[in-house]
Formats: structure tokens, C-alpha cells, sequence
């Protein structure tokens, strides 16, 4: 896992532009290599093809991370020497002035990490943009302000989704790749069931209070006296064939009508955020409890998962939550305010 991100750790095949002063030099490097070397060699050291290598000489393409990476390591430059002079990441619509290293142990690190492990299952399909689809437009704003904080400048979007109370923001691919090096995994997260990165697990206590306000902010609710954050996660690995057979899809069955032996089975699969949430929690004083809710079985599949709640619901954990950590939206803060009242 990384926090600090240079070019040269991101995936070989995204694409990066150089600027024109430093690709002139690397392009008159290469045609004294041609001088010497046959097109063959060169091939072969750069592991590149020969149009590429035309290209690059004539300024008609821009590199990959892979080609840059190995030009470099052929002509004994450093790779940190070329962090300098990259002024663009992407084909279509790239990212300009990307700001390397992209830190990522930073306030907003966390908060857009937070989101992400809330509110984004990340695509495992390479090249493909990710959706941000919430309602609270502060939400959205947030994340692309910490986006052009961290990564460099980009062109957004954000547009009413299909459902009308819905708004969707898509960000660059490149998020996935910069996040999952940051320990957000790619997949859904009901499979994939992660774990708060470490880094955040062991920080000090502002971003500790920044993971847990935007954590929060995406997935807790505040009604019926108590303050709660509700995760899902799949257990079918571990229900018996006849019993999801006997699950109607898109139906949720409470655990309270659930048999003792696979309500055993299901608390096997604990769900990872919320139990490193209730350790983040008991790190401001804040008792936490993590109890299973219900099953549900999907309409489409014979998945069928359960879904877990964290529940703060002593009026002096209340308390101790409205003062250390509270809601950065307003409208949740509002309702936390009422609450302990």
C-alpha cells in the first residue's frame, strides 16, 4: 500500500503527456541512439515497436507509463527527474498539471477514500470512468475539490441522475488506480468486504475524525434516539443450499425471523468498515455496537447478503459524538443537533 504516489507507480498502460522542452530532449537522445544502433536494437532495449519509437521522435504520440518507464532506464535518467515535466495524464479528457506526488495521507486523502468506500463500488474493468451517484450535492463538491487538490486539474460534470433525486459526477479512471494503491480495492464492495486502510487505522486523530465525519456523512443516519452507519456485506458462502433456495429475491428477511444456527453462521462474516469504525470510534471515547439487521437475497442472483448496523445510542456517546466528530453536511448536523436536545 502507498500514500505517496509518483507516476511511475501507477498502472504501465496509462497515458501521460510530457512537455514539449523535455520531449524534445528525450526524441534528440533517441536519434543519436539511431546513429549507432540499428532500429532493431532499439527496438528490442526499449521494448517498444518501431512506430512508436517514430512517433515519440516526431512528437505524434505521447508516452505510456510502461514506454516512459523503460526510455528512461535506456538512456540512465531517473525516473523523479521526468515527475517534473509531465504536464498531462490521459487520452480524451486528461488531467492537466497533475500534481506529483498525490498524496494521499492527507485530510483530503481521507475524505475522498472515506467516500469511495461508501459510496463507489470502484469498476475492475480498466480505462473505466467511476461514478460518484448520491444525492447530497456537497458530497459531490467535495470530492472534486479534494480531487483537483490531490490529482491536478480535470473537467467535471454533475448531472441529475435516472431516479431525479439522484446527481452523478464521473471521475477519471485514474482515481481507481491512485485509490486502490492507497488501499481501496476495486470490485463490489459487498464481495470484496475491505478493511479501513491501514494508514488511517494508525493516524493521529484528525484523520481519524475526517474519515469518520465523511464515513458518516455518506451512510449514517440519525433517527430513533440513536446515530447509526449501515454496511452489507455477502454471506452466501456460508448459508446452506436449501435455505437461500427458500429466500424470496428482493425481499429482506429480519434477523429476528432467522434460525439461531445460521444467524451463528452469518455473524462469521462480520462487516470489516464497520468493525474498524467502531475501533475509530472507541479511540474518541465513543461506545459503538455492530449487529446484524437482516438478509436480503437479490433479485438477479442467488447472492444473498447481510446487512450489518453500528449503533451509537447512550446520550453520553451522543454527546461525545456531536462535540469530536459530528456531520460535515448540514442537514445531518441539523438532526444530530435536535437529537441531543
Amino acid at each position: 500500500m502507498k500514500t505517496t504516489i509518483h507516476w511511475y507507480d501507477l498502472p504501465n498502460g496509462t497515458r501521460l503527456k510530457l512537455g514539449l522542452d523535455f520531449h524534445q530532449k528525450i526524441a534528440t537522445y533517441i536519434r543519436e541512439e539511431r546513429k549507432t544502433k540499428s532500429v532493431e536494437k532499439l527496438i528490442k532495449k526499449l521494448e517498444s515497436s518501431r512506430q512508436s519509437i517514430y512517433n515519440h521522435i516526431n512528437y505524434r504520440a505521447e508516452f505510456t507509463v510502461g514506454s516512459l518507464k523503460n526510455l528512461l532506464k535506456f538512456i540512465k535518467m531517473s525516473f523523479a527527474v521526468a515527475e517534473n515535466f509531465i504536464v498531462a495524464l490521459g487520452i480524451r479528457k486528461s488531467i492537466s498539471n497533475p500534481r506529483f506526488p498525490f498524496k494521499l495521507h492527507t485530510e483530503a486523502g481521507v475524505r475522498l477514500r472515506s467516500v469511495l468506500l461508501s459510496e463507489v463500488h470502484l469498476p475492475t474493468v480498466v480505462g473505466r470512468s467511476i461514478e460518484l451517484k448520491v444525492p447530497e450535492l456537497e458530497i459531490h463538491d467535495t470530492m472534486k475539490n479534494d480531487f483537483f487538490d490531490i490529482v491536478g486539474n480535470y473537467s467535471f460534470e454533475t448531472l441529475p441522475y435516472k431516479w431525479g433525486h439522484v446527481y452523478v459526477t464521473r471521475f477519471p479512471a485514474i482515481l481507481g488506480s491512485i485509490s486502490k494503491l492507497a488501499g481501496t480495492p476495486f470490485g463490489n464492495k459487498c464481495l470484496v468486504n475491505p478493511f479501513i486502510p491501514k494508514d488511517i487505522m494508525l493516524s493521529e486523530k484528525r484523520l481519524k475524525c475526517e474519515y469518520l465525519r465523511w464515513a458518516f456523512a455518506s451512510e449514517g443516519t440519525v433517527k430513533n434516539r440513536e446515530i447509526s452507519l449501515v454496511r452489507c456485506v455477502d454471506v452466501t458462502r456460508v448459508l446452506p443450499t436449501n435455505f437461500v433456495d427458500d429466500l424470496t429475491p428482493g425481499k429482506k428477511i429480519p434477523m429476528r425471523g432467522v434460525p439461531k444456527e445460521i444467524l451463528e453462521k452469518v455473524k462469521k462474516i462480520p462487516q470489516n468498515l464497520l468493525e474498524g469504525e467502531r475501533l475509530l470510534l472507541q479511540d474518541f471515547g465513543i461506545n459503538a455496537y455492530q449487529t446484524p439487521e437482516c438478509l436480503y437475497k437479490y433479485i438477479t442472483s442467488k447472492r444473498v447478503t447481510a446487512r450489518w448496523k453500528l449503533s451509537i445510542v447512550r446520550r453520553g456517546d451522543i454527546q461525545k459524538f456531536e462535540e469530536s466528530i459530528s456531520f460535515p453536511l448540514r442537514q445531518k448536523r441539523q438532526a444530530l443537533a435536535r437529537l441531543g436536545s
